[in-house]
């Protein structure tokens, strides 16, 4: 019998295709459901009525912090997953964090972190006040080139941060439900807190989620205004030191939240 992986979705989505191929080589159907809403109380109503009515496992949302906290309070009550595609606030993975959400799109410390490092090793240069970015449209490397085409063509337009982070979201929960042969919030909250859940988001490293605060580990990238108009990429944060025998997750732990100063509790109830 083929299990049936429902997900609701907020924002338009490349790499639909390759993932219906995928599943239906194991045997499984995907079915994205999308929803609009104009306010943090619809996004609510709208993501409690897909979990009660439409059965489905997870919600993907969250454009910025009040909508993602009521995505992230609806999904804790089901029980459900919450993958948080937009906000940053540090809040949400501190003193609010909850169990059943993961944050896909970076947080404000760790933004902060990257510019800080940014800034330090362009000093006595030219620059070094870029802002930090989750994605941009003109990388090329570890494959970034090709996901990146793959979605223009597609949809006409450049993948920008927030189309990465949707994207990064959906392979998340179908690589998790496949891995784990489950969709129920506790088998995917057991599999993505494992060290075996680490995943590919073509930024040249295995991306996983810290057990503290439930934050994507990831790199970002410095982008300098320029002739383009959606300037250039300089620089990847964090870098490791020449000689340095700090781990890949270890050297994406300098962004963000630490375990010993993270407001989150969950991790040691």
């Amino acid at each position: 019998m083929r299990d049936q992986i429902r997900l609701e979705m907020f924002e338009m989505l490349c790499g639909r295709r390759a993932f219906l191929r995928a599943a239906a080589l194991l045997g499984q159907r995907v079915e994205l459901v999308t929803v609009e809403a104009a306010s943090v109380e619809s996004v609510a109503a709208a993501g409690a009525r897909l979990l009660r009515e439409e059965q489905v496992f997870a919600l993907l949302g969250g454009l910025d912090e009040p909508a993602a906290s009521a995505l992230g309070e609806v999904a804790e009550r089901q029980p459900a997953l919450f993958l948080n595609l937009g906000s940053a606030s540090d809040a949400l993975r501190g003193e609010r964090c909850r169990r059943t959400t993961f944050h896909v799109q970076a947080s404000e410390a760790m933004y902060r972190d990257a510019l800080s490092e940014w800034q330090a090793a362009a000093e006595g240069r030219a620059g070094g006040g870029e802002p930090p970015a989750l994605w941009h449209h003109e990388l090329e490397r570890f494959g970034a080139g090709q996901l990146n085409d793959r979605y223009r063509a597609r949809f006409g337009r450049a993948m920008e941060p927030l189309a990465w982070a949707g994207w990064m979201a959906v392979k998340v929960l179908w690589e998790a439900a496949a891995r784990a042969r489950a969709t129920d919030a506790a088998a995917l909250l057991a599999f993505l807190e494992s060290g075996r859940a680490r995943f590919d988001g073509h930024k040249g490293t295995q991306l996983s989620f810290r057990r503290w605060d439930h934050q994507l580990r990831q790199p970002l990238y410095i982008v300098r205004p320029g002739q383009k108009a959606a300037g250039e990429v300089v620089a990847e944060v964090p870098v490791a030191a020449r000689g340095s025998e700090q781990s890949p997750q270890e050297l994406l732990d300098r962004l963000g939240a630490g375990e010993s100063d993270s407001g989150c509790t969950f991790a040691r109830q």
